[in-house]
């Protein structure tokens, strides 16, 4: 069977994906500088004979063919680390000051070199191809956007990707439909007025007031525009900057802010009411404001036909019994990109799955991503690279999608 050749293939290279990733864990590079962990990849990939190039600015982009030509699936592992200084003492403990693998993407590099080399000895068990995307940048959303431009979806007919989290047990996988992680947008907000004296208010046009008023009648849009049950949002405004002395009217405030949704049309809605509002408000008071928005993270929403094949592939891995299939995160997932679509080029269906990696035996791996302590069960890990490896070929070898 299948299932029995991977996991075989999966475990023979289980103790060389471990020391691959402990190397990336202890030599971090954060997003869109991962040029020697590029070169890492690029070079076990060339070891085993699958052809790769380096993507601009960096990453890689490899593929392996089968048996015939037929539809293309992507495979997609991030690889960049985060500016957080590690707090674990381990052998392999972040080198690099103030910079650490505490989301886990050092675990996806491995996970999906473990997969590519059982997938390219297993190439004559499947038609089509198999592209692999080792993506930089996924902390700050540029990675996706630069990956797109280089062509990583073009001619892709779905894709999958994979993430540890600590929230599900190791031998839990979670695997779900529809929304599954939220947009993630920000918007910057410069209000114009006009300086002048405190004591003649009369004379000019107060920022302040124009700022305060925006961001207490702002929040109205989530409160009391949106269906809270059916499209989840949710507006948090984070920095302001304005005024120099206390006693004369402010002419010019910055606000910084972000907000997420869990749908393309939730992220258009909300802009276009912040836009409204904020130049209602601007004009009421006599003044002007300047709006700059930015993408962070398109929607991950999963289509039925893939997240059905992923919930089938996670049985086959870890039993039904221990697949989880309530999964939403408010957080967000540049991966999401890929199902949307960039700058005209149009996005492909796709899955995403959560491999759990907390040992109830091991205190340490019940932190969540993101913190300094940050800490999996390694053993976790020939979940997930056998989640790429039969996803990929079931997906090949079928003809329903």
């Amino acid at each position: 069977m299948l299932i029995d050749k991977v996991r075989e293939l999966v475990t023979n290279k289980e103790n060389e994906m471990i020391d691959f990733r402990r190397d990336l864990h202890k030599n971090p590079e954060l997003s869109m500088q991962e040029f020697e962990t590029s070169k890492k990849i690029a070079k076990e990939l060339e070891k085993m004979g699958i052809k790769c190039r380096l993507a601009n600015p960096t990453g890689v982009i490899a593929e392996i063919e089968g048996a015939k030509k037929g539809k293309t699936v992507l495979l997609r592992a991030d690889i960049d680390a985060l500016p957080i200084k590690e707090e674990n003492e381990i052998e392999y403990k972040s080198i690099n000051e103030d910079i650490s693998h505490a989301c886990g993407h050092d675990t996806h590099a491995a996970m999906l070199l473990n997969a590519a080399y059982a997938l390219n000895e297993l190439r004559n068990e499947f038609n089509g191809t198999v592209r692999l995307l080792f993506q930089p940048g996924e902390e700050t959303g540029e990675g996706s956007v630069a990956m797109v431009r280089d062509g990583a979806i073009d001619g892709v007919d779905n894709a999958f990707g994979a993430h540890i989290f600590t929230i599900f047990k190791t031998g839990e996988i979670g695997a779900t439909t529809g929304q599954t992680f939220a947009a993630n947008n920000f918007v910057t907000l410069t209000f114009k007025g006009l300086t002048t004296h405190g004591s003649t208010p009369q004379k000019g046009g107060d920022a302040l007031i124009m700022a305060s008023s925006f961001i207490m009648n702002a929040q109205n849009i989530i409160s009391r525009e949106i269906d809270l049950l059916e499209e989840p949002a949710v507006l948090t405004f984070g920095k302001i900057n304005g005024g120099e002395v206390a006693n004369s009217v402010c002419g010019e405030v910055k606000i910084e802010g972000g907000f997420r949704a869990f749908t393309t049309e939730s992220v258009k809605f909300v802009i276009d009411r912040i836009k409204t509002m904020a130049n209602d408000i601007a004009k009421m008071y006599g003044g002007e404001v300047e709006i700059e928005t930015k993408q962070g993270a398109a929607p991950v929403f999963i289509d039925e036909k893939s997240g059905k094949l992923m919930k089938k592939v996670a049985a086959e891995i870890v039993g039904e019994e221990n697949v989880k299939t309530e999964v939403r995160f408010s957080g967000s997932e540049d991966f999401g990109l890929y199902l949307e679509g960039f700058e005209g080029r149009k996005g492909v269906p796709g899955a995403y799955a959560i491999v759990g990696a907390k040992s109830d035996d091991d205190e340490r791996t019940h932190k969540f991503n993101h913190a300094s302590d940050f800490f999996i069960d390694e053993s976790a890990m020939k979940n997930g690279a056998m989640m790429y490896v039969i996803y990929a070929i079931e997906y090949l070898n079928q003809d329903e999608f």
